[in-house]
């Protein structure tokens, strides 16, 4: 059977590229087909004429044969499709195309095997070459004329993910993120001139820092020459300005450390030193090239041969050593020396850093001159306490000793003696109790002249005998308000001062008298003045002698001046210093005068023992102590109190809780075993609200807890009559 005449129109359109041509009916009968000598196709398609294509060709083609006829008919639309069969070993690939023709439908077959194949081959190079694009350890982004992004590889996808997608965006939108043209951008450079052009460039990470690329940009040219874009490589040198930044910053660093750096070649012969080196040392970069630094040892020779051995065995040395400065004077230095290895784990150099350590080193000298002198306070301290409680049983039996002489003048005359000798031991004790910072200050008016006549005694006691000591004193009072301990101070430290400048013995004058110096106010004004003939000081001292440590003598605190100047500034006055070497050294004191009387002490002797009559209360008596709770329950029980007695706050506690009846007084020591005084104050008011507290301690009074109302203080050693006083007080307070 002939083909129909639309279907031999179509079927020379085929003639030179079909292998077959079969003219198929809607149920796929094969009406008539014209093959191509020789093709492959008819060794798998026999008697074709008659049959169904579906029957006689290869499953694979008569299933979508099958599939497809229904909906060329239907839709009247060419259908295409391809099929792959193996014949003589080798794969043909097959494309069908359906093409309806009124009735019937032709199914052309054009053999696609060699066009697949360079299909499949120009597939393999793209992949290959896209490999290769994608592949690469640097940024490709290629640009149109515009700087639009058209194509970039994984790299920048990579490195820009936190803007992509990129194709599509301007450069600069994308890469540093802006709404305009980069002024140093050299794609734009490569598209003006045609020529390669390269920047290193900022970019911004996806965390917002800073980073560098190397851009390398190339023209991209048309198969006719003609340049339609730019072919940028992007090669990250973030590390490498980091690490020129960081190495350029080292060197500066190095250059300006306020620490001495040297490096010395594996042999220790100094190769570098920077400028610290000589602030340090004092010699010059180039006073030293080439040199060993053995010439700034100060002859210790065993520590260098030991910091040698440490450098040889490959171990870093650490350690403070001495050495001397160019002008000859001693340096402590803290030193560090490390060896540095190269990439065959050789030593090659050695860096050594110098840290100047000398005014630590004095630092701690004097701290622990200060640490001795606060630790013997602390022991004066103690001691004074201690002794401050024999002096109150002492002082207490006493005056009640005395009481009960009234008709031995004999007895009398001893029990005033030994009072006399108390209020001696109790002075001594409050000076201890100065010196260690215990006692606070006592302000009060008191005469100058008196102080500086008793304090005279002490202070020759203190200087040799062959340092003459002369104390000129005019006539009249000296009122000064102030703390007759701050002036023993002043006087002792410059009378030691001056004994110090005298090691072969010399005079010592102490005068006073009425002066106002230059430059005060114009009031009134007493002067001190101490003056020796001794060595004198140096003027380049003298700016010198009031600052904190400042000592010239090998065991001097260089503390004594120091708390001169700050007590007279404490009185409000001045100090004057004037001296010449050889010819001893002068200080004069001004101090302003009070237009007060100086209070008389009051001595034990004018106390009275009081009358007292307390037998509806109770005291409760907390001392560990027993000598002096004694004394207190033998004076108190005199005013017929009812008493009850406790050895530690722990015990008083006790007694608080279950004693039954009310406790109208309690008499505690401040410093107790288990249970401290105000401690023991605090619970007691909790339990008893309107319980009375009188505090006594051989310390001065020291911090109360606050809010805690209807307290007094009475400092050890004191009298049974104080004591009875201080009771009535509390007692007869207007707060009960």
């Amino acid at each position: 059977m002939s083909f129909t005449l639309d279907a031999q129109a179509i079927l020379e359109a085929f003639f030179h590229t079909a292998d077959l041509v079969c003219q198929l009916d809607a149920e796929g009968t094969i009406v008539a087909s014209q093959a191509k000598e020789g093709a492959p196709l008819l060794k798998v398609l026999r008697g074709l004429s008659g049959c169904k294509l579906q029957e006689v060709s290869p499953s694979d083609l008569s299933r979508k044969v099958g599939s497809l006829l229904p909906e060329v008919f239907a839709r009247t639309r060419p259908q295409k499709f391809r099929f792959s069969f193996e014949q003589a070993e080798r794969v043909w690939h097959y494309e069908v195309t359906l093409f309806p023709v009124g009735d019937f439908c032709l199914a052309i077959f054009c053999d696609v095997s060699d066009f697949m194949a360079a299909e499949e081959e120009l597939r393999a190079s793209k992949n290959f070459l896209e490999n290769i694009f994608n592949g690469l350890r640097d940024g490709i982004s290629i640009l149109d004329r515009e700087l639009n992004i058209v194509k970039v590889n994984y790299w920048m996808r990579q490195r820009y993910k936190h803007v992509l997608p990129l194709e599509g965006k301007k450069c600069y939108q994308a890469y540093q993120q802006q709404d305009f043209i980069c002024p140093w951008c050299p794609s734009v450079r490569t598209l003006a001139t045609g020529l390669p052009a390269e920047e290193v460039v900022p970019y911004v990470t996806e965390e917002g820092q800073v980073g560098w690329i190397e851009l390398s940009t190339f023209p991209l040219r048309n198969e006719r020459g003609e340049l339609i874009g730019v072919i940028e490589h992007c090669k990250d040198v973030t590390n490498r300005i980091r690490t020129e930044n960081e190495r350029r910053l080292l060197a500066q660093a190095v250059e300006h450390s306020a620490e001495a750096i040297i490096i010395t070649d594996r042999r220790g012969r100094i190769i570098y030193s920077n400028p610290a080196f000589e602030q340090i040392t004092g010699y010059r970069g180039q006073e030293v090239l080439h040199r060993t630094p053995n010439f700034l040892r100060d002859n210790n020779k065993a520590s260098y041969q030991e910091i040698w051995r440490t450098l040889r065995a490959g171990k870093n040395w650490y350690g403070n050593i001495e050495i001397r400065h160019k002008k000859g004077h001693k340096i402590y230095i803290e030193l560090s020396i490390s060896p540095v290895r190269n990439e065959q784990d050789q030593i090659t150099n050695y860096v050594a850093v110098l840290h100047d350590i000398t005014q630590r080193i004095e630092l701690e000298t004097q701290l622990r001159r200060s640490q001795k002198l606060e630790a013997i306070g602390r022991l004066a301290g103690g001691i004074a306490h201690d002794f401050n409680n024999i002096l109150t049983a002492v002082t207490g039996y006493s005056e009640l000793l005395f009481k009960r002489t009234k008709g031995d003048p004999t007895a009398q005359r001893y029990a005033e003696n030994i009072l006399s000798s108390l209020k001696r031991a109790s002075a001594l004790t409050q000076k201890l109790l100065t010196f260690s910072c215990h006692r606070p200050q006592q302000k009060r008016i008191f005469d100058l002249g008196e102080t500086l006549k008793e304090l005279y005694p002490i202070i020759r006691r203190l200087i040799e005998e062959r340092i003459e000591i002369d104390l000129l004193l005019p006539e009249g009072e000296y009122p000064l308000l102030g703390d007759p301990s701050d002036i023993e101070q002043i006087i002792i430290n410059l009378v030691l001062n001056a004994a110090e400048a005298m090691p072969h013995g010399g005079r010592i004058v102490i005068t006073l008298s009425r002066e106002a110096p230059s430059f005060s106010d114009g009031g009134r004004y007493a002067k001190i003045e101490v003056k020796d003939n001794g060595l004198g000081i140096p003027k380049e001292h003298l700016d010198l002698i009031f600052d904190p440590f400042f000592t010239t003598k090998e065991t001097g605190s260089g503390l004594g001046l120091f708390v001169v100047y700050n007590t007279v500034k404490h009185l409000r006055g001045y100090i004057k210093v004037s001296s010449e070497p050889g010819d001893g050294t002068t200080f004069e004191i001004f101090l302003p005068l009070s237009n007060g009387t100086p209070e008389k002490e009051i001595t034990f002797q004018s106390l009275e023992l009081g009358e007292q009559s307390w037998e509806d209360f109770t005291i409760l008596i907390v001392e560990d102590e027993p000598q002096v709770r004694r004394f207190l329950r033998e004076t108190l029980c005199q005013s017929g109190a009812k008493l009850l007695e406790a050895a530690n706050g722990d015990e008083a506690l006790r007694i608080l809780v279950s004693y039954p009846k009310k406790i109208d007084l309690l008499l505690t020591d401040v410093v107790l075993p288990v249970l401290d005084g105000p401690s023991l104050s605090l619970k007691a008011r909790e339990l008893r609200p309107e319980l009375k507290i009188l505090f006594i301690s051989g310390y001065p009074e020291k911090k109360m807890p606050e809010k805690l109302n209807g307290t007094a203080f009475l400092p050890k050693p004191f009298t049974a009559s104080e004591l009875l006083k201080a009771v009535e007080e509390v007692i007869n307070d207007a707060g009960e």
